[in-house]
């Protein structure tokens, strides 16, 4: 496979990388936009108010659970585009071309995924010993529940920001590194197809 086929690929999984990334959080970001804890019954509703909010909990606990599940398949995708990003810079430098600045962006985005990894370990903690909630993810603590959920949702933002950063990072500098080094103009003898003529 030629340098700029793998570029181009490297290019494209880090972009898909970066938009999956933003859509699996934009729509918890909005359902959540408060600080992830229910509204309190209101007075007089007592029990069936409470069992509402219950429910609420073990939703959210639920899909934050997914949204981890997510998240770990973006940082396994991530971990790939590492690799072909590698192989792409080996192969720059097997032809002798400058790679720095993209052994820099590489470097960059390692450390950024790092951080992901990290932040998504700290969730993954967080929502395994699931405070607040018992078998079946039942509520057993409303309070301990909450804590458990905004906790868990601060890390996994934590997570998602660093993991978009670095994908960003990296597309951008593989993006100048294309347009520093244009493709070179295919050498078909001077024939061109007429279709439009």
């Amino acid at each position: 496979m030629n340098t700029f086929k793998l570029g181009r690929r490297v290019l494209v999984s880090v972009g898909a990388l970066v938009l999956a990334a933003g859509f699996a959080f934009g729509p918890a970001a909005a359902a959540f936009a408060d600080n992830g804890t229910p509204p309190a019954p209101a007075p007089g509703q007592g029990d069936k108010a409470g069992g509402r909010i219950d429910e609420m909990l073990r939703k959210a606990y639920q899909r934050q659970q997914d949204m981890l599940e997510w998240q770990a398949q973006n940082l396994s995708r991530a971990d790939e585009a590492a690799v072909r990003a590698q192989s792409f810079i080996d192969a720059v430098k097997a032809r002798g071309e400058d790679a720095s600045a993209l052994e820099t962006a590489l470097a960059s985005y390692k450390t950024q995924l790092a951080a992901a990894q990290s932040a998504h370990d700290t969730a993954a903690g967080i929502l395994s010993k699931h405070a607040g909630f018992g078998d079946n993810d039942q509520v057993t603590d409303r309070e301990q529940a909450r804590q458990t959920l905004q906790s868990a949702r601060e890390a996994l933002q934590q997570a998602r920001t660093a993991l978009f950063e670095a994908g960003r990072t990296l597309r951008e500098a593989m993006r100048a590194w294309r347009e520093a080094h244009p493709r070179p103009a295919p050498q078909d003898g001077g024939t061109t197809s007429d279709k439009g003529a």
